[in-house]
């Protein structure tokens, strides 16, 4: 069991690049964990900086694997950008 005390919510990556990874920000339509029925806030502001996770599914134990971080959020484009974790040095520093 995952225990976040920050709202989370669940979308689909569109692209991944060296540069990072493009997720789809389809509010209407986001997967909002413990949240059924409810609107989430469209306005996403204050997200940088928060975590992205890949699922990893396997029969013995579904796991979270840090991936990267937040960094723009564009809702005229419905797509949310997200820094590689490996490209983030230990004192915050883009590498």
């Amino acid at each position: 069991t995952a225990d976040f005390p920050c709202p989370t919510f669940a979308t689909a990556v569109l692209a991944v690049s060296p540069e990072h990874i493009t997720l789809h920000v389809d509010l209407p339509n986001l997967l909002w964990p413990l949240h059924d029925g409810e609107k989430i806030n469209p306005e996403l502001g204050g997200q940088s900086g928060g975590p992205v996770f890949r699922v990893i599914e396997s029969a013995s134990i579904n796991r979270l694997e840090l991936v990267g971080f937040i960094y723009e959020y564009s809702p005229s484009l419905d797509v949310m950008f997200a820094r590689h974790a490996s490209r983030v040095a230990p004192d915050g520093q883009i590498v």
